[in-house]
């Protein structure tokens, strides 16, 4: 069995679907072994839906949803502004007699927020307002 994957689109997958339904000898007959209803048959090759996870696996496909731009294409690349630049803040550890210090940013939501490590890694709760060096964490 090989592991190459052969890109293809929607046009590729009705055309195996009418060949299956060919091979079957009707819409009807083909449902029946997919498990499907002939009517769905019959809306997937008039593009009236989308096809699903039966009739894909049947097929020997999968869905995989990609976006990209065309390289150079400026046409579809909009002027977006960069990201926002996160301010990096220091936040006393609050276990007793701790001076050290943890690196981070800070995020808000309706619930509360977050600290973040300057890596995006999750550091506390903003509700449990004890920030904890690597030192003392987990330690009461």
């Amino acid at each position: 069995m090989s592991d190459m994957k052969k890109q293809c689109d929607l046009d590729d997958v009705l055309l195996a679907l009418q060949m299956a339904v060919e091979v079957t000898g009707s819409q009807a007959k083909c449902a029946e072994k997919l498990g499907v209803t002939q009517g769905y048959i019959n809306d997937l090759l008039k593009r009236k839906r989308e096809p699903g996870p039966k009739i894909l696996i049947a097929l020997g496909m999968r869905k995989v949803v990609i976006y990209e731009y065309e390289v150079g294409d400026t046409q579809t690349q909009p002027d977006l502004p960069p990201p926002p630049k996160r301010k990096i803040i220091k936040v006393p550890c609050t276990a007793k007699g701790c001076k050290r210090y943890i690196r981070g940013y800070l995020t808000e939501s309706a619930g509360g927020g977050a600290f973040y490590s300057p890596k995006g890694e999750y550091l506390a709760d903003l509700r449990n307002q004890e920030f904890r060096c690597p030192v003392h964490q987990g330690k009461k």
